[in-house]
């Protein structure tokens, strides 16, 4: 003989809802515990040769924390845990031989980085793309530099610069 429970509401010692249920199947979790956000460029953005310069990633797409500001393009950390950070940058216009890089910075210190050298056939148009897995505590923030060695001015591509990141664990 099998037992039933029914419950719309699990909670943990605290009172906090772990888990609701409407009454017809449909689950929800707390989410506060899982943050995530992404976002893209929304125009080219010019960047000076040879500097690192912060990429205004402002075009929210999703954020589950309201954790990301597109005003100074960073995410900072609510929930402490385990987090998987990553971005892609285009530059337009590159030639070949050129360096070009793009750097994840956190609490203003770059701390991983992906570099591209250009070679014949790619240089044009070519994406670098990095990803970090850091141990994050709240408050932390980071934010999504790209850097190119060129000799003038490059632009960073809007379509497909985007900077994201969620918690995995604890």
């Amino acid at each position: 003989m099998a037992s039933i429970i029914k419950a719309n509401q699990l909670q943990d010692f605290g009172g906090n809802s772990i888990i609701t249920s409407d009454g017809a199947g449909n689950l929800t979790t707390m989410k506060t515990n899982y943050p995530a956000f992404y976002a893209q460029m929304s125009a080219n953005q010019s960047v000076s040769n040879n500097a690192a310069t912060k990429l205004q990633v402002n075009n929210e797409i999703w954020d589950t924390n309201s954790a990301y500001d597109t005003s100074n393009y960073r995410f900072t950390v609510p929930v402490k845990g385990k987090y998987l950070y990553q971005a892609s940058l285009r530059w337009n216009s590159l030639g070949d031989g050129d360096v070009f890089q793009i750097i994840i910075y956190k609490n203003g210190s770059a701390v991983n980085q992906s570099r591209f050298i250009s070679t014949m056939g790619l240089a044009e148009n070519a994406v670098v793309k990095t990803y970090l897995f850091d141990d994050s505590v709240v408050g932390d923030y980071y934010e999504l530099y790209g850097l190119h060695v060129y000799g003038s001015s490059r632009d960073a591509n809007y379509e497909y610069t985007n900077f994201g990141g969620y918690r995995i664990g604890s």
